[in-house]
């Protein structure tokens, strides 16, 4: 159960209740989000909003942000990411065998360009302060300044995802687990990280 309550429209002031009632709408997966964050409406309306710019303007390919997102999710131990982005990679296409091993040096299913991705959202995630100039390089060979940019955004944007979600300890919504397990990935891949003494 999440840390602080759950709320419904009729909780937030009224200028909130609208943009809740949005978000709520263009969340239905992830139902169990925005009744928590929106106990800070003044924020969580711009966190959802960054969210849904980078799925309705297209910003990125669908599939990479889905390898960006899994990946970030993996490093950091969410386990409500890594359920809900790896459903969401699987209906692209992505074999649960490339999802389970999405963090090996060499993942089967993903072409160069995406693992190029893939590495380049674990350094933004592990050590941004230490990324060399060849791998800009690399990048620079598929990828505009402008998606460049972008991608170091939505590794970001998913990294604060999952360290609010693990934070105020929001509950997994019934039946993602479940949808995960049936589509071939194994339980061992949901990370499971342990409270701290």
């Amino acid at each position: 159960m999440a840390q602080v309550p759950a709320l419904t429209t009729g909780d937030l002031p009224e200028e909130y209740r609208a943009t809740f009632e949005r978000i709520t709408g263009a969340f239905s997966r992830n139902a169990n989000l925005p009744p928590v964050y929106f106990n800070c409406p003044e924020i969580a309306q711009f966190i959802f909003g960054m969210g849904a710019e980078f799925r309705e303007k297209e910003i990125l390919p669908t599939r990479l942000v889905e390898i960006i997102v899994v990946t970030v999710s993996k490093i950091n131990e969410c386990p409500y990411c890594t359920v809900h982005h790896s459903n969401r990679a699987v209906e692209l296409g992505m074999s649960a065998e490339t999802l389970e091993n999405i963090l090996e040096p060499d993942p089967p299913g993903l072409d160069a360009k995406e693992k190029l991705v893939r590495d380049y959202a674990r350094l933004a995630i592990e050590r941004p302060w230490g990324i060399r100039d060849q791998v800009y390089t690399d990048m620079k060979t598929h990828f505009s300044d402008r998606e460049i940019t972008a991608i170091t955004m939505r590794a970001n944007l998913a990294s604060m995802f999952n360290k609010i979600n693990m934070a105020l300890q929001i509950e997994m919504e019934d039946g993602a687990m479940e949808g995960m397990l049936e589509s071939g990935i194994g339980a061992e891949h949901v990370p499971a990280p342990q409270a701290a003494e």
